[in-house]
């Protein structure tokens, strides 16, 4: 399972919509431990596209902290990252 942020609305408080995908991810993190899967979280989602919630590592750990789902990700990939300026192309 993967738990996308989405695109953000222009004009909604953020504060709102962290307080949504804590939720969120909390409701998943309960269901998919009752599988016995894991719930990851993506930052990476659509790094070039204007908008995205989450789109910061710094942000996503956090979140996971706030959750406190030991079964809760970051599904983390280096191009994605490379693409957001995280990390730096080998010399």
């Amino acid at each position: 399972m993967n738990c996308l942020a989405g695109i953000a609305p222009r004009d909604a408080d953020r504060a709102v919509l962290r307080n949504t995908y804590v939720s969120n991810l909390r409701y998943a993190s309960a269901r998919a431990r009752r599988i016995g899967h894991d719930a990851p979280h993506r930052t990476d989602q659509h790094a070039r596209r204007p908008g995205f919630y989450l789109n910061r590592s710094e942000d996503a750990f956090a979140l996971m902290k706030d959750v406190g789902a030991d079964n809760l990700k970051v599904q983390y990939d280096l191009y994605h990252m490379r693409i957001m300026g995280t990390i730096s192309p080998p010399r």
